[in-house]
C-alpha cells in the first residue's frame, strides 16, 4: 500500500492484495491499520481513486464515502473514470440545514458571484472548547477553492470569501476544508 501526503489530508495512491490473499479479510486489515498509522500521524482525512471501479464496494464497507453530488464533483462520481472516495478519520462537526447559533460558517457550493441567490449548502454552529478558540470537532468538508465562505457572528458577517482565501493555514489543496479554530473576533478585519 502506497499513500501520498505530510499533511492532514492523504491520498491512497495504491492498495492491492496478491490475488490468492484476496476475499480472507488481509485487504480489510491491512487498510484499517493504515489508517489508523495516517491517524497518528496527523491525517484527518484519506482519499482515492477506485480503480478497478468494482473497488468501490470494498472501500464503502471500509467507511468510505463518494463526495456529495454536486456539479464540481461530477468528475469524481464518475464511474467510468474510478469514483474518488473519502473517509474523515476523526470526530468532526456535522452540517446544519439552518442555525441560530451566534457564531457559525456559512457555504455555498457555488463562486461567489453566484451566492447572493441562493442559501447556503452548509451551515455549522461555532462549538468551542471551555475558554478557547478551538472547536470542539473541527469542520471538515470536500470543497472547490471557489466556493463562498462566510463566518457570522450574531447576524454580522465578519469575512466572506472564497474559501482559497479564508484561512491560509485551514484549507488544504487537495479539495477539502478543515477549520481547528478560529482567531479572536477583535483581530480580524470586516470584509
Amino acid at each position: 500500500m502506497t499513500w501520498l501526503g505530510a499533511s492532514k489530508v492523504v491520498k491512497i495512491q495504491l492498495a492491492e492484495i496478491r490475488p490468492d490473499y484476496r476475499r480472507l479479510g488481509f485487504g480489510r486489515k491491512l487498510i484499517e491499520a493504515v489508517l489508523v498509522k495516517l491517524k497518528a500521524l496527523g491525517a484527518m482525512v484519506v482519499y482515492l481513486q477506485c480503480r478497478p471501479t468494482t473497488s468501490e464496494k470494498v472501500w464503502k464497507k471500509i467507511g468510505f464515502s463518494r463526495y456529495p453530488n454536486m456539479p464540481y464533483f461530477d468528475n469524481f462520481n464518475d464511474s467510468e473514470k474510478g469514483r474518488q472516495l473519502y473517509r474523515v478519520l476523526v470526530p468532526f462537526a456535522n452540517p446544519l440545514k439552518s442555525s441560530k447559533a451566534k457564531e457559525k460558517i456559512s457555504i455555498w457550493c457555488v463562486e461567489r458571484y453566484q451566492a447572493d441567490r441562493l442559501s447556503p449548502k452548509w451551515i455549522w454552529p461555532l462549538v468551542f472548547q471551555q475558554n478557547t478558540r478551538k472547536l470542539l470537532k473541527p469542520i471538515i468538508a470536500p470543497v472547490n477553492h471557489k466556493w463562498d465562505i462566510n463566518w457570522i457572528v450574531h447576524d454580522e458577517v465578519i469575512k466572506s470569501s472564497e474559501i482559497k482565501y479564508f484561512a491560509k493555514g485551514n484549507r488544504d489543496f487537495t479539495g477539502f476544508l478543515i477549520i481547528e479554530d478560529m482567531p479572536s473576533i477583535n483581530v480580524v478585519s470586516i470584509r
